[in-house]
């Protein structure tokens, strides 16, 4: 059965099959100045958009994902009975775990015009499937209204008109408000730079890292002389394997070598140059892709993944959990306090000696911070008597000043 014929069936039933929804894109790009057609398949195969893609899409895809409730005492506590919890925590369908799941999205996102799923709901209107739709397949439109709607190709030339209610959508940044630009259109130049550079010094070695050149003589050649000498020197000097093998020419004939090294083209500092174009399109920094020109040391290294935690992954995070807060729970549960939260603390763990130094000079030291304020960065539940704030140490409690600094206090 259909997906599509499921959609406005039995609420309780869960879909099965999403191949009508996720049949694959075509490849179809624009084409960028170099003549190249960039689409987000083709950039997929430059290793700085893959690498970008895929640190962004693995850091969200390996935080912990939790239902959460905060009470009118600031306590928080994870949900495990809620519907949601086990959708985004643990299986969102019935083929892809949490992290499979969040990070197609995440990468339909990150090339597209956003990630969309499809929302199964049971009779109560809880939660329970979340099937990813493939971009190509989806076209979100605005009504007179100001209301949005999704129009869903089956596959079969059929389109299915989906309320804002049924699909989960995860977007950056856009123009209109409610579909995304995408990287691959905006950057398709710098991308399809990249992808001539890289095919360029491909050809240059396959062709022996001397591509070009003339073959002269004195003599007068016949057209089947030229053809045989042409597949003579193709077959014992062009390609990898035949390179720095020694010339060797009769009847006079000399061999002009035309083309450049990839040293002396300076395709290398292209390369170089484009990559740090690409990461400038995703926001990641080149270091978290491998592409720092420089040996990190273990102190630049630390600063730079938290510097990558908050100017990158800290928007997309956001977007993700307001997106929930929209899409998947009822206005009733978001009054009571209901809310899906990444733990960060999953990405920050190898810096826990740095957060401790924190927390002791604000608590401690500053005296700006209460203990109980530390356990909730912590997704830790507050404890009884650790709300109030410390006296800085070296400093003296209101109410308790030594009489012997008051002159007045040993009439």
């Amino acid at each position: 059965m259909s997906i599509f014929s499921k959609l406005f069936g039995p609420s309780e039933e869960k879909v099965a099959d999403a191949s009508a929804l996720t049949w694959q894109a075509l490849d179809v790009g624009a084409r960028s100045r170099t003549g190249l057609t960039v689409s987000e398949l083709t950039a997929l195969r430059v290793s700085a958009v893959y690498g970008c893609c895929l640190v962004i899409c693995g850091d969200i895809g390996k935080l912990p994902l939790k239902v959460i409730q905060e009470d009118s005492e600031g306590r928080k506590r994870v949900r495990t009975d809620h519907p949601l919890y086990r959708v985004l925590y643990r299986r969102p369908n019935e083929w892809q775990t949490s992290m499979e799941f969040r990070m197609t999205m995440m990468l339909h996102a990150l090339l597209k015009k956003g990630g969309h799923s499809f929302i199964n709901r049971g009779k109560k209107g809880e939660v329970l499937e979340l099937i990813p739709i493939m971009p190509g397949n989806i076209t979100p439109r605005q009504l007179s209204d100001w209301s949005l709607v999704y129009d869903v190709n089956d596959g079969k030339g059929a389109t299915i008109t989906l309320s804002r209610e049924q699909v989960h959508v995860i977007h950056g940044l856009s123009w209109n408000g409610y579909s995304a630009l995408e990287v691959v259109q905006q950057g398709q130049e710098a991308i399809g730079l990249a992808m001539a550079a890289e095919e360029t010094q491909a050809r240059m070695h396959g062709n022996g890292a001397k591509p070009g050149g003339v073959l002269s003589t004195p003599n007068t050649l016949k057209p089947e002389q030229i053809d045989r000498i042409k597949a003579q020197f193709a077959e014992n000097y062009s390609g990898v394997a035949n390179a720095f093998k020694t010339l060797i020419f009769d009847s006079g004939m000399k061999f002009e070598p035309w083309s450049m090294t990839g040293v002396d083209g300076q395709h290398l500092e292209t390369r170089k140059l484009q990559v740090e174009e690409i990461c400038r399109l995703f926001r990641v920094f080149p270091q978290m892709i491998g592409a720092s020109s420089a040996t990190p040391t273990y102190a630049s290294a630390e600063s730079f993944f938290g510097a990558h935690v908050v100017h990158t992954l800290q928007p997309w995070i956001t977007l993700w959990e307001q997106a929930i807060l929209r899409d998947l729970l009822t206005e009733f549960e978001v009054q009571q306090g209901i809310e899906a939260k990444f733990s960060l603390q999953a990405l920050m763990r190898g810096n826990a000696e740095q957060r401790a130094r924190f927390y002791e000079s604000a608590i401690s030291r500053a005296g700006w911070m209460s203990r109980n304020e530390a356990r909730r960065l912590e997704d830790l539940d507050p404890l009884p008597g650790l709300d109030e704030i410390l006296p800085p140490v070296g400093s003296t409690a209101v109410g308790s000043a030594d009489p012997a600094a008051d002159p007045a206090a040993n009439d």
